[in-house]
């Protein structure tokens, strides 16, 4: 999976005290998403933010992000979502509410304030996207090496609305996923016979067999361990490989093969946890 590699912050403040004001709002409101809680019984609070003037046809990269944020597409978006208390460091406020099953706030489409848009860049790596931060300049490439141009404005990354929404929806698709793939699991280790076991994929066998073997590990965690393998499907997939063809051969007509990792500091667990009897 790509990383996302953030560099040295390039430049200073692009001009006048009209842009310091924005990047000040922007950053404010962007501090909601870094502390955003779910209490079990939402508290809320009205909290009046306006003045937040982002660019019009630009999406902020938040590096301290923990969610997305976007206006509600309608009213009925809007209902369906969860009433969120989100905690600021003076309080809380209802400025936002959480779409079920992502990690996607979502604004007030009545609202007359200038809706704002942003994308975590924790999220971007969840895409398989890399994220590159050196000397002022910016790269944003997918998984597939095509760059997406960004542009620094008042020292924030930010990329075209197009883009921007593009990335949220996908984002989205991708907590969806996740919790779909999490709740198969559960049904499956709880109930087999609930399952149509023809139904199942690779990735959703592999996930549930860890489970089984890690019942510990957080749910988060445990759904990102096994990454979308629907790439492996795809028509020369085997050429994009690191190994020259001679290699792709023998691992290709190999019956069983070894991975060697590392183990980490404590050998003796994964021993216990792995280890069989051959």
């Amino acid at each position: 999976m790509s990383t996302v590699r953030n560099g040295s912050r390039g430049g200073g403040s692009e001009g006048s005290s009209a842009g310091d004001k924005t990047a000040e709002l922007l950053h404010e409101a962007t501090q909601l998403l870094k502390t955003l809680r779910v209490d079990a019984k939402p508290k809320l609070k009205v909290m009046q933010l306006s003045g937040v003037d982002q660019p019009e046809d630009f999406v902020l990269l938040d590096s301290g992000a923990t969610h997305g944020l976007r206006p509600a597409r309608d009213e009925e978006e809007w209902r369906n979502a969860v009433p969120t208390s989100v905690q600021l460091a003076d309080g809380a406020t209802e400025m936002f509410r959480l779409k079920r099953w992502t990690k996607i706030l979502l604004s007030d489409p009545a609202a007359t304030t200038q809706a704002s848009y942003i994308i975590p860049m924790g999220g971007l790596s969840d895409l398989d996207f890399s994220l590159e931060w050196r000397g002022g300049i910016c790269k944003l490439q997918d998984d597939a090496g095509r760059e997406i141009p960004v542009t620094i404005r008042n020292s924030c990354p930010m990329i075209s609305r197009a883009d921007g929404c593009r990335l949220l929806e996908w984002l989205e698709l991708f907590h969806v996923h996740q919790q779909k793939k999490l709740a198969m699991v559960k049904t499956l280790l709880a109930d087999p016979e609930a399952v149509d076991k023809s139904q199942l994929n690779l990735e959703l066998a592999l996930t549930a067999k860890l489970r089984e073997l890690f019942p510990a590990l957080p749910d988060e965690v445990m759904m990102k361990l096994v990454p979308n393998l629907d790439p492996l499907q795809m028509e020369g997939f085997g050429a994009r490989l690191p190994w020259n063809r001679r290699k792709r051969r023998r691992l290709a007509r190999a019956s069983n093969i070894i991975v060697h990792v590392f183990a980490g500091e404590n050998p003796k667990f994964w021993e216990n946890q792995l280890s069989t009897a051959k």
